[in-house]
């Protein structure tokens, strides 16, 4: 059985749990997942790099795709489209250098044509057009 399956599971039998054990919970696992984005957030914010990633596709539910490459490695990941152009556009992404996949792209502010070569552990500034 799967993660996701024994997730399922898990779910499905809190209601045998009393009612307030079920508030707890819903409570608990809510300060989790905010306490593990806002570590995520301060992460990506306290100690970045930049990159040069390309939207690829659009996705359900209006997000769009993206790819970019941290040393050698091609990671994927995706935003909610609003401001991304789908169709192999240049953008922006600003990532943890331990973990490239915690990323976030910049889809106000398009790459320039002047980059060409992008450094494999990207720039610690988003460099400038000479």
């Amino acid at each position: 059985m799967g993660i996701f399956q024994k997730l399922i599971k898990f779910w499905n039998g809190i209601d045998d749990l009393p009612t307030r054990t079920q508030t707890i919970l819903a409570i608990t696992l809510g300060l989790i997942m905010i306490s593990i984005g806002s570590i995520n957030f301060l992460k990506l914010w306290s100690n970045h790099r930049w990159t040069v990633a390309t939207t690829i596709r659009k996705e359900d539910h209006g997000y769009v795709r993206y790819i970019f490459k941290v040393d050698e490695v091609v990671f994927a990941a995706r935003k909610k489209g609003i401001g991304l152009r789908p169709d192999s556009v240049r953008y922006w992404v600003r990532f943890y250098p331990e973990d490239p996949s915690l990323c976030d792209i910049v889809y106000n502010d398009e790459v320039p044509d002047c980059i060409r070569v992008v450094p494999s552990k990207g720039w610690k500034e988003i460099p400038k057009c000479r």
